[in-house]
């Protein structure tokens, strides 16, 4: 989900807890490569975590709607 996420047109999101590592040579031209948690851990893909967004994206603004429903379903949201 990372990936796809990281990936969009529109350039990199903000995240908090990951430290990602990127390819970026202009708005256009930026690919994911690798992400982990803060501390180095390793993100084990079969592994629940929970997140927080705004609801701008949430609601699929800028290029998330290429993920919501797809790569990521919304539970249980607290407003």
């Amino acid at each position: 989900m990372l990936e796809v996420i990281q990936q969009g047109p529109l350039g990199f999101y903000q995240t908090g807890g990951l430290s990602i590592t990127v390819s970026a040579n202009g708005a256009q031209n930026h690919k994911f490569i690798n992400a982990t948690m803060i501390n180095k851990d390793p993100i084990i893909p079969d592994r629940m975590y929970r997140g927080l967004s705004i609801d701008f994206l949430l609601q699929g603004g800028d290029d998330f709607k290429d993920v919501m429903g797809k790569w990521y379903t919304l539970r249980n949201p607290k407003i």
